[in-house]
């Protein structure tokens, strides 16, 4: 078995042990060519140039890395002592050199080992609470199914079950209520499903004016603001349709929401030819947002003055942390500008060129 297969074994990826001999021969490179243009003694250079490699190798490897600086420092104090050192005081000089090798790298090490210890207790954070979100919602989700089918069934056959009136009134609330508090579950589901990783875009290239006036139609938001949509009717995105829809309706739902009469909505496209990005900005005068509140909101079961606008509006804070987990997907982002009691424009950056799969770190 040799050193890769080795390496291998102990959980060293060949990504890593590439880029470590990669930067261990630069070192050396480096060393070499140093040493040579400068003239200077050996003895001057090489021992500060060995603390790149042994930190690399702490900080990659904790455990292992210590081998490494403990291997760097006998190898050093040897070189030293044969050739660099002759001389006693210089030898001593020389074991100082060694063991702070080795006291650099436990103390890189712990470090190392420390940042691996809470990133694994945030990984666990993580998944109980998306374990918890799913289950939860799960098991609130079961019991409307058939309460949604039951007032569905009464309101379809009003006649025949002796329902008018007020009764009719009161049953059509209840169902608007079971399908919000549907539409919730829904989003939390969805959530834990992107929190989870399992969500894949499917890219296709369509028209941005019709799907922004399809949403508009199906949420019936043209009957609740007035709607100014400034688009080139050529304009078309290489995204996922489904999940940028999503996106619109959700900032159209909340600039419906935190508005009050009479509601103006604006819909443009805000980005230039030369611009790496399509920019898709949505506007409203609605009650704005405080400025230490901006970059709150886009946390999950976060609302701005989350007290007052969560009873009032009946929200939970989730359509933006999946809207903009959604556009960060697509190696876009979203950024809000707001001014309280004036409106807020959310505005949605979409790349021009697909990004590759793979090439993100979703956080």
């Amino acid at each position: 078995m040799d050193l890769s297969e080795k390496m291998l074994g102990h959980g060293i990826s060949h990504p890593d042990l590439t880029r470590f001999i990669v930067i261990l021969s630069f070192i050396v490179s480096v060393t070499i060519v140093t040493i040579l243009a400068t003239g200077g003694p050996a003895a001057q250079i090489m021992p500060q140039l060995y603390f790149f490699p042994v930190l690399y190798a702490c900080y990659h490897y904790p455990h292992r890395g210590l081998w490494i600086a403990g291997i760097c420092a006998v190898s050093y104090e040897l070189v030293a002592i044969a050739f660099t050192y002759p001389a006693a005081m210089m030898s001593a000089v020389a074991i100082i050199q060694s063991v702070l090798f080795i006291c650099v790298g436990a103390v890189v090490a712990h470090i190392s080992g420390e940042n691996e210890r809470l990133r694994k207790r945030d990984d666990a954070g993580n998944e109980l609470r998306r374990g918890v979100i799913s289950t939860v919602a799960h098991e609130l989700r079961t019991p409307l199914q058939p309460i949604m089918g039951y007032l569905n069934l009464l309101l379809e056959d009003t006649g025949g079950f002796g329902i008018a009136g007020e009764t009719k009134t009161i049953l059509n609330r209840c169902l608007k209520c079971v399908e919000r508090e549907r539409q919730i579950i829904n989003q939390m589901l969805e959530f834990s499903v992107l929190e989870s990783g399992k969500i894949r875009l499917d890219y296709s290239v369509f028209s941005v004016p019709e799907l922004v006036t399809s949403i508009i139609s199906t949420g019936g938001y043209a009957s609740q603001a007035e709607i100014t949509i400034d688009l080139p009717q050529n304009l078309t995105f290489d995204a996922d349709a489904v999940k940028i829809g999503t996106v619109i309706d959700s900032m159209l739902t909340n600039a419906v929401a935190y508005s009050n009469p009479p509601r103006r909505i604006g819909i443009a496209y805000v980005s230039k030819d030369n611009d790496r990005c399509d920019r898709l900005a949505i506007s409203d005068n609605g009650v704005g947002i405080a400025g230490e509140q901006l970059d709150a909101i886009f946390e999950p079961f976060q609302l701005a003055d989350s007290g007052m606008l969560s009873r009032k509006y009946e929200r939970i804070g989730l359509s933006l942390a999946i809207a903009r987990k959604f556009i960060r997907l697509h190696g876009g982002t979203i950024t809000v500008e707001s001014t309280v009691n004036k409106g807020t424009t959310f505005t949605i950056h979409i790349p021009k060129v697909r990004v590759q799969e793979g090439s993100l770190h979703e956080t």
